[in-house]
């Protein structure tokens, strides 16, 4: 029998929503480790469980850990981005300030908190904001990475950025990570998802 994995949150968090979401089918609620704090998420595994005696049906507890993902760095606003326009990534030790000099000026500049330039080639995809902004690679300097819009949007701070089927040389678990697991594991949660594995030593 197929699974249905639903995330919970805050719109779902009373009993009686989530003993009819176990009746249409969610047989496995995952807790998105990215959002809430500790208290959040303990009353969540609570609630699920009361919900499931409620539904008279089993559901399993799934908790889905952050993983060291790339970011967007700080912006002061977001950044609208169109189809067809530059935009530079840019590694947070670039100065910014300092972008005449980096051949950068009248450029759409956005930082970064990892340096991609040394990982990546020419017609590399970059995806933003789950996908929601695509970049295609046109060229490469150092500490900054000249892409041209797919797709566009709105980048605004702290959004994910994924460059599908490149390698980073980032660690699988972060302490945050590590520190949620140990959490989990003492709720008592039947599995645990870990995000961005590229081997079996990360796992």
């Amino acid at each position: 029998m197929t699974d249905i994995i639903a995330t919970i949150g805050p719109a779902c968090a009373d009993t009686n929503t989530l003993a009819e979401m176990i009746r249409s089918g969610m047989s496995v609620a995952r807790m998105n480790f990215s959002h809430g704090d500790y208290a959040f998420h303990a009353r969540m595994a609570s609630l699920v469980r009361e919900a499931a005696a409620l539904a008279g049906m089993p559901v399993a507890l799934l908790a889905d850990l952050q993983g060291a993902k790339v970011r967007v760095g700080w912006l002061e606003h977001g950044v609208p981005v169109e189809t067809g326009q530059e935009v530079v990534l840019v590694g947070l030790e670039v100065d910014v300030r300092e972008r005449s000099d980096l051949g950068l000026d009248g450029a759409t500049i956005i930082p970064v908190d990892f340096d991609l330039a040394p990982h990546l080639k020419g017609g590399a995809t970059i995806l933003i904001d789950d996908g929601n902004i695509e970049l295609k690679v046109e060229s490469i300097a150092a500490g900054h990475v000249h892409c041209r819009v797919v797709h566009g949007g709105e980048i605004k701070s702290r959004k994910g950025v994924n460059v599908p089927y490149t390698l980073l040389p980032i660690p699988a678990l972060t302490d945050k990570d590590r520190a949620d697991a140990a959490f989990a594991v003492g709720l008592g949660v039947d599995g645990i998802a870990l995000s961005f594995a590229g081997s079996a030593a990360d796992v």
